[in-house]
């Protein structure tokens, strides 16, 4: 059945060709697409090109005639693929053929999702884990930034036109010399960078900043623009007041909008190098969620207070001991090598870690943090909170959504005011008895009952 978001194209024409197909020297994208979704396709790649990006697209293939040579030879010259993914691609014999070609060349791989499409098991297995966009779940500027950012981890934009045939010579006419051809003098003025401005590795760092400056996203930044910028907000690629807050999983992130639907990311952001926010000498909080990034590095020399790390995956948190203004650490859904540094943080207040393992709960619980009021450690499988009394000026604690068995220990947590356990069974509340300080206790209503039954009546710090 056809889907009604695709425009269709029965037949094509050179003349409905959106523009000529790239045939120069430069790095340039192979766009593998199927003939039925060129209505769909067509302005798509024509945003790319007049983006000034290099595309090679066929341009056109009689029903029948064999995948040709010149497909394979572009295919095999071309710098980045890009496949865009529906019913129609998925049944096509040439699409499936360009895949295996691009996957066999080990070329840089977008899929570009033009409807919700059912891979066949083959295509699954092939590019499941391949780098997507779901286009049909974006908003046009989120999908725009998303492309631009996948696009410049492969290369840089061309800065010169893109490329246009040559046009044809008029022919002489029989008895006539050949007609002189004139052609016009042109005087080129290049645009020269201001002086002092900045290069970006991460371009979306830089939008990012003009964006909480109040500047075009063009402008380029020097160290003026950027020593004022005190705050920056990464939820994948999605920056700036458009965008309020995010829910974090392992594998995507929903990211909540001012106006309109909340936007899904099923693929990381594209910040891969944090060494551009050395421009940023003032930076006291970022959020830093569900990107590309492992060395952290370049975050030790800067005054950072507030950092969320969330949903990446990180090599050795070092750095993060060397960051002596630090306070408010979270590190949800995060993989790391080991908890050790965060013992250097002497300054740490709040701590958020969903996903705790065991060997991580019991290495947390080992270290000196001694300022660490607040710990927030949901959706965590950590069986028992022995040791957790190490952390004796705790004040507040979620263990929400968890696997534990053993909650005897809390009792020692003598500084307790808060604790949330809904949704994390629990068999035995003696232990609320021993926390004195005790004034809001966030629990789920079958624990709520049985506390009641275990007290004989509500006890004033439920909530």
């Amino acid at each position: 059945m056809k889907d009604p978001t695709i425009p269709s194209s029965s037949s094509e024409s050179k003349s409905n060709l959106p523009f000529a197909s790239y045939k120069g020297d430069g790095p340039y994208m192979f766009i593998s697409y199927s003939h039925k979704d060129s209505g769909a396709v067509y302005p798509i790649i024509a945003q790319f090109h007049g983006q000034r990006y290099n595309v090679w697209y066929d341009e056109g293939i009689e029903p029948g005639i064999e995948w040709p040579e010149e497909i394979a030879n572009a295919l095999n010259a071309s710098k980045l693929f890009v496949v865009f993914i529906s019913p129609n691609s998925v049944a096509s014999e040439n699409v499936r053929n360009e895949i295996n070609f691009a996957l066999a060349k080990k070329l840089p791989f977008i899929a570009i999702y033009l409807c919700e499409t059912a891979l066949t098991p083959g295509l699954q297995l092939q590019i499941g884990t391949k780098q997507d966009i779901r286009k049909y779940l974006l908003d046009e500027d989120t999908f725009r930034r998303k492309y631009l950012n996948s696009f410049e981890s492969v290369f840089k934009k061309q800065e010169t036109k893109p490329w246009v045939p040559e046009p044809k010579p008029p022919e002489a006419e029989p008895g006539k010399p050949d007609p002189v051809i004139k052609t016009p003098t042109t005087i080129t003025t290049p645009t020269m960078p201001p002086a002092g401005a900045l290069h970006f590795t991460c371009d979306v760092i830089r939008r990012a900043a003009c964006e909480k400056l109040g500047l075009p996203e063009d402008r380029q930044l020097e160290l003026k623009h950027t020593n004022v910028v005190t705050e920056l907000r990464f939820l994948a690629d999605a920056y700036g007041e458009p965008y309020l807050a995010c829910s974090k999983g392992k594998e995507r992130l929903m990211v909540y909008k001012k106006e309109g639907q909340p936007v899904f990311f099923f693929e990381r952001g594209s910040i891969a190098d944090l060494s551009d926010l050395a421009y940023f000498k003032n930076l006291k909080d970022i959020r830093l969620i569900f990107h590309r990034f492992s060395d952290l590095m370049p975050l030790a020399s800067l005054p950072i207070k507030i950092l969320d790390l969330s949903c990446n995956q990180l090599a050795d948190l070092a750095p993060l001991g060397a960051m002596p203004q630090l306070t408010n650490l979270s590190m949800d859904y995060c993989t790391y090598e080991s908890l050790t540094p965060l013992e250097k943080i002497k300054n740490l207040n709040f701590l958020s870690m969903f996903d705790l393992s065991f060997q991580g709960f019991k290495e947390l619980c080992s270290l000196d943090m001694p300022n660490l009021q607040t710990l927030h450690i949901p959706n965590s499988k950590i069986e028992s909170l022995e040791g957790i009394s190490n952390l004796k000026f705790l004040s507040w604690l979620s263990i929400n959504d968890s696997i534990i068995f053993d909650f005897d220990e809390l009792a020692k947590l003598k500084n307790l005011t808060t604790l949330s356990i809904s949704r994390t069974r629990c068999y035995d509340f003696s232990f609320l008895k021993e926390l004195p300080l005790l004034n809001s206790l966030t629990v789920d209503e079958e624990q709520k009952a049985q506390i009641i039954e275990f007290y004989g009546e509500q006890p004033n710090f439920i909530k």
